[in-house]
């Protein structure tokens, strides 16, 4: 890395004790100092470690789903896996969303001093494993973080960051910015056909939620996304790895339901298909 952006992240990740200034108190007639200690804002999940297939260290970060989602659609908020599979069901997940999402809207400095932080901690485990780093903002989120923090990308330029987006592609601005991919999130939006034409006209990709016509079994899901992945033009497997950079532009990302939620979805956000 460039000492000269080592200096900067050392001063911002230094910060963060401003915010919380240490404590005195004596143990047996020593002085001690503790200063507060904050949890990390990264995680991982299973979808992202498969990333390691292909030679990524991927970390996640899950905020409460559908708060900071300004084009979130009534489909895409149930069946939201940020809240309906895995782990991300238990009290103390939400609990930890609930955490960092208040922290990221009340105070904007700390929480960008946690994330370089926890990001420049990610990127130094990726080079001892010889992996390369790359970050998922949006787990369970769609902020504009090109928008938010743009520094952070600058800060990490060996970082593969990357997300999925419902937003309309002029609401996401990327100028300059090479190593944050997006990749659009098909739903049941009217104006969501017209979005998905944009974003692949400007070279992007597009992802869809697949399950059988009827069906509300995941083995149907999976059938079904093989199917498509088969024999439909640019079609490939997004359950393989998450890592959406990789993918060719112009791709259709296949991804079969997950969760009882999605799988019973009815809205159109999940396309049913009969093979």
């Amino acid at each position: 890395m460039n000492p000269k952006i080592i200096r900067e992240i050392h001063a911002i990740v230094a910060s963060i004790a401003t915010f919380a200034p240490s404590t005195e108190h004596h143990v047996n007639g020593t002085k001690k100092h503790e200063g507060k200690v904050y949890k990390p804002l990264l995680g991982n999940s299973v979808k992202v470690i498969l990333s390691g297939k292909v030679g990524r260290l991927t970390a996640v970060m899950y905020l409460t789903p559908a708060l900071l989602c300004a084009f979130a659609t009534l489909g895409c908020i149930a069946a939201c896996l940020g809240h309906s599979t895995g782990r991300l069901k238990l009290d103390s997940s939400k609990q930890a969303r609930t955490w960092k999402t208040g922290l990221f809207l009340a105070s904007k400095d700390l929480f960008f001093a946690l994330l370089v932080r926890d990001i420049y901690k990610h990127v130094k485990k990726a080079e001892r494993l010889g992996m390369i780093p790359a970050i998922r903002l949006n787990g369970s989120s769609d902020i504009a973080w090109e928008r938010i923090f743009p520094n952070l990308f600058r800060l990490f330029p060996q970082c593969e960051f990357y997300d999925y987006t419902k937003a309309p592609l002029h609401a996401r601005r990327l100028d300059g910015i090479t190593n944050y991919h997006l990749t659009f999130s098909v739903s049941e939006d009217v104006k969501s056909a017209e979005r998905t034409k944009q974003w692949i006209d400007a070279g992007y990709s597009a992802a869809v939620v697949v399950a059988a016509q009827h069906g509300t079994k995941k083995a149907e899901a999976k059938r079904v996304a093989a199917h498509i992945i088969k024999t439909v033009p640019h079609a490939i497997d997004g359950d393989a790895h998450d890592h959406r950079p990789l993918d060719p532009a112009g791709s259709l990302v296949v991804l079969y339901a997950k969760g009882k939620k999605a799988l019973a979805d009815t809205s159109g956000f999940v396309q049913r298909h009969s093979i």
